[in-house]
């Protein structure tokens, strides 16, 4: 038991290294997306297998839970800077401060999933993290591009990339 907590806690130093490079490298959209789906196939995949029983089983359920442990370790702390790339600077601290509290409900909530025994605890968190690598597809990438100064700017290349789109179409 001790050795899995260790392990928990020792994961988020490879996690924070994948970060840098694959962020870096790929993109903050893709990263996040492949942090995020990491993450939801291994908590997908433990409930399924709950109901096997030898040890080899549940030695892989262990691994499993370690990689979904590295890869919100990684989605989170890749979630700050996206986030902060994403919003303009006139309103940048004050939005990340917003996220910041509404993640902070997620936390509030978390024990009362748990508590509901872990197969469903770990396909509700499946099921959210598939939910918002969904949602990270809406999202524009941010590597290499400059920071928006304001909301005007956003919304004006907005309309320059569907002016794009509707060029392509015709």
């Amino acid at each position: 038991m001790y050795i899995n907590v260790a392990v928990s806690g020792l994961i988020e130093t490879p996690a924070i290294c994948l970060v840098g490079l694959l962020s870096d490298r790929y993109g903050r959209k893709a990263a996040s997306i492949v942090f995020t789906l990491c993450v939801s196939i291994c908590c997908l995949w433990i409930p399924i297998l709950q109901y096997q029983s030898s040890d080899e089983i549940t030695q892989f359920q262990t691994y499993l839970a370690m990689i979904a442990k590295l890869g919100i370790a990684a989605a989170f702390a890749l979630i700050y800077v996206y986030t902060g790339e994403l919003l303009p600077t006139e309103i940048r601290s004050g939005a990340l401060g917003i996220c910041s509290m509404i993640g902070g409900i997620g936390g509030v909530i978390q024990p009362k999933v748990s508590s509901m025994g872990d197969t469903f605890a770990y396909a509700a968190f499946g099921i959210t993290t598939l939910v918002s690598c969904g949602l990270y597809l809406a999202l524009p990438e941010t590597l290499n591009k400059p920071l928006p100064d304001s909301i005007e700017e956003i919304e004006m290349d907005w309309q320059r990339k569907e002016q794009e789109e509707d060029k392509k179409k015709s």
